[in-house]
């Protein structure tokens, strides 16, 4: 996947801090559970 300066970082960032934001929450409660 090549990133040109016309894609935008910005509509990057929030893609990022979308699916970032639900793998950490998806992430944690796999953790919280495997630590109970």
């Amino acid at each position: 996947m090549s990133l040109t300066i016309n894609f935008g970082p910005n509509d990057l960032r929030k893609q990022v801090e979308k699916t970032g934001i639900q793998g950490r929450h998806l992430t944690f409660i796999d953790d919280f559970s495997s630590a109970e």
